[in-house]
């Protein structure tokens, strides 16, 4: 190969335009790119009633399948983790110690859409207010 200026010069822009395409490519996907590790959506559910501390397991169905809720610190509080999820209006049943069904209805759900963690264009994580099933 002849190394004259004038190819030097050519091939120093061919490389500076290559590299250029190559960072612009690189910011553009960090830029598109999500990444949904670390959230989860989490709906608390809170039991109300004459019967509410009889309630040993809730459970919590949408298309999707069915989850187990998770007893909270305070006796009537249920947390359901839905990772994506974020069902409107969820099938949520309580049952006593044997399993009877205690309460069971569909719950209308507000979900707010948040910003967190991936910004704007990528599936992000939802809050809602918590929601209340009355077991009579």
């Amino acid at each position: 190969m002849n190394c004259d200026s004038g190819t030097v010069h050519l091939l120093y822009r061919f490389l500076t335009v290559a590299a250029a395409t190559v960072v612009v490519g690189s910011l553009s996907g960090c830029a598109l790119a999500c990444n949904e590790a670390g959230y989860t959506n989490v709906l608390e559910v809170i039991v109300m009633g004459e019967d509410r501390f009889d309630v040993a397991s809730m459970q919590l169905c949408t298309e999707a399948g069915c989850i187990d809720g998770a007893q909270s610190n305070s006796q009537n509080r249920w947390v359901f983790e839905l990772f994506a999820d974020a069902p409107q209006t969820p099938q949520v049943t309580a049952s006593d110690a044997i399993g009877a069904t205690l309460a069971s209805m569909r719950l209308a759900v507000d979900w707010e859409v948040t910003t967190e963690p991936n910004g704007a264009g990528c599936d992000n994580r939802s809050t809602a207010s918590p929601v209340t099933l009355e077991v009579p």
